[in-house]
């Protein structure tokens, strides 16, 4: 099953308040600070969800000065790992 959510709407922002009440686990892999911005941290999930788990897991190491500003697409991670 696939979701799409545009967190910058408030029908976005509600849906997925309405999912991060129910969830066991929260699961994203954007650049740092993109969840924050529109509200969405691990400190307001847990508001909503306090025994809920959440899990960051970027592109590329935000301490690799080589790729941390690099959007890991499909193709770059294929090329980057081979």
């Amino acid at each position: 099953m696939s979701l799409v959510l545009d967190l910058k709407s408030q029908e976005g922002l509600l849906t997925a308040e309405a999912l991060v009440a129910r969830a066991d686990a929260v699961i994203e892999n954007f650049r740092p600070g993109t969840m924050v911005r529109p509200g969405l941290s691990p400190g307001w999930t847990r508001t909503i969800n306090p025994p809920i788990v959440t899990l960051s897991m970027p592109w590329f190491a935000s301490t690799d000065a080589e790729f941390r500003g690099i959007a890991a697409w499909e193709a770059i991670i294929a090329a980057r790992t081979g």
